[in-house]
């Protein structure tokens, strides 16, 4: 009796877990360079300005086939969720399009019906100086309603132009002399 008593809440409990699936880009190969930053330098002046800017087409072939995520999914906004937060902490982000998500590496991407495209584009003021090692991947989230907790499909980006595994540059102190 009491085996069954303790079964049962067990396998309703994980029988939930598995009711999400994802169509996800996988492999190396799979990644698409869909993240710019720009000016991208090995050094910069404090209050220095780059552009992180991300156009994602609704209408595309990286899951495989031709497909339209929006018409898919029906999702007004993609959520873009970087690997790390280095390149945000203690610096003034500016939103030109698209909004700031729940956490700071994280971004809301609205869908532009006129352009056709899930956008993001944001000005980081450098106010922090110092090193910086800001690692270049990131995961797009699109499917109603938290995307978090299990979206429809999970598309594996990272920013173009980059060697290695990380942006690494500097930020100057400034001189009071």
């Amino acid at each position: 009796m009491f085996t069954i008593i303790f079964l049962i809440p067990s396998i309703i409990m994980t029988s939930c877990e598995d009711d999400c699936f994802s169509i996800e880009n996988l492999g190396e190969e799979g990644i698409v360079d869909l993240i710019s930053l720009t000016p991208l330098e090995t050094a910069y002046e404090p209050e220095s300005v780059l552009t992180l800017k991300i156009d994602l087409p609704a209408s595309n072939v990286f899951f495989g086939n031709q497909l339209n995520l929006f018409e898919e999914t029906n999702d007004n906004s993609a959520l873009i969720v970087l690997s790390d937060d280095e390149l945000f902490v203690d610096n003034t982000l500016t939103f030109i399009k698209g909004s700031q998500g729940k956490n700071l590496n994280w971004f809301v991407m609205p869908y532009n019906p006129q352009t056709g495209m899930y956008e993001l584009d944001v000005k980081i003021t450098l106010d922090r100086p110092g090193a910086y090692s800001h690692h270049k991947s990131g995961i797009i989230d699109l499917g109603p309603p938290d995307p978090t907790a299990c979206a429809d499909f999970l598309l594996n980006t990272q920013f173009m132009n980059i060697e290695g595994r990380f942006i690494e540059f500097i930020v100057t102190e400034e001189n009071n002399i």
